[in-house]
């Protein structure tokens, strides 16, 4: 873990190997193009957030997720409301959607934890193809969300259109 502050002790190096090797089966099972994880790297490394990025072809993309929402609020898998806002970008108008999930029934009789996602829906046009990329952040630990959340949002509001060689 060459990007870790003070060496990584063996144990710590086979936990980051063990969740960056599920974090790259997620990846190849949603099959997303692209895909980011936010580490802390002091005092210790530790994985806080990852984001994949998919996108779409076509228009209505904020509106099919925005329902996606609301049907996993229904079903019982949040356990808020989704926060839905808007925000001006450089590349139009994108939607971020806030999600607070249920987890599953832990043992131990210890409390339910909440992970939360964010879902950042940017319409673009492309060479006159309209698309939309589709940003979800997961943050697995509650504790970590105050530090994520400003690093999820910042990625989200950078996208840039650059031009293909």
């Amino acid at each position: 873990m060459s990007f870790a502050e003070t060496a990584v002790s063996s144990r710590d190096r086979a936990r980051l190997v063990r969740e960056f090797s599920d974090l790259a089966r997620y990846r190849d099972t949603f099959e997303a193009p692209d895909f980011a994880v936010l580490t802390t790297n002091r005092p210790s490394v530790h994985v806080i957030a990852h984001t994949a990025v998919h996108y779409l072809v076509g228009d209505g993309a904020a509106d099919f997720v925005i329902d996606d929402s609301w049907a996993e609020r229904r079903d019982g898998s949040l356990t808020a409301d989704p926060e839905i806002t808007t925000t001006r970008t450089a590349l139009g108008t994108a939607t971020r959607i806030l999600l607070r999930h249920t987890s599953e029934p832990s043992r131990f009789l210890r409390r339910r934890s909440v992970k939360t996602s964010v879902r950042w829906v940017q319409p673009f046009s492309d060479e006159s193809l309209s698309r939309t990329a589709v940003l979800t952040s997961v943050i697995a630990h509650e504790s970590n969300v105050d530090l994520a959340l400003p690093h999820v949002d910042r990625l989200a509001l950078s996208l840039e259109l650059r031009e293909t060689s």
